[in-house]
């Protein structure tokens, strides 16, 4: 719970790949910050700097993993 917002929120991306098997994570972002008990606005934000950071690919209603390795920090 105390983790930085960023290890979280990676930490749940990558949890959720291996549970599904699926790169693509069907989740708003509103689900995902009540995942990982955090507010909508700073997962957006945490969301769109690893999008310009080529970890993830932002879609409506969903997140597309692009680099797994990368978001395992």
């Amino acid at each position: 719970l105390f983790s930085k917002l960023d290890s979280r929120l990676s930490a749940f991306l990558l949890s959720e790949y291996k549970r599904t098997g699926s790169r693509v994570i069907y989740m708003t972002h509103e689900e995902i910050a009540r995942q990982i008990n955090s507010a909508r606005e700073v997962v957006a934000r945490m969301l769109k700097r690893f999008a310009a950071d080529g970890l993830v690919e932002l879609r409506r209603g969903s997140v597309k993993l692009l680099d797994t390795d990368g978001l395992d920090f």
